[in-house]
């Protein structure tokens, strides 16, 4: 996943950059890099819950995973809100 964002990232600076686009295009791309850079930076630390949360499941502590699980909340707005923000501009 984080390859993933490492090769959004570099093709987002090169559209950013690309004269052949409109203005337009590439002030919509700038802030979809700059979404990305919020996801990337949060990325260790979500993955970091996630894998608790998978391993409390795994080893059946279902009470521990749902209080892990809640801490997952704090990323909601930027892995939720910010994905849909980048599909919507992309959509355009």
């Amino acid at each position: 996943m984080t390859t993933t964002f490492g090769t959004a990232e570099e093709q987002l600076n090169r559209l950013v950059q690309d004269r052949r686009l409109s203005v337009e295009k590439r002030v919509a791309l700038a802030d979809i890099r700059g979404r990305f850079g919020y996801m990337k930076r949060a990325l260790p630390s979500f993955i970091e819950v996630a894998r608790r949360m998978s391993e409390a499941l795994g080893a059946g502590r279902a009470e521990e995973a749902e209080n892990i699980a809640a801490e997952l909340a704090r990323y909601r707005g930027l892995f939720g809100e910010d994905l849909t923000a980048v599909r919507d501009e992309l959509a355009v």
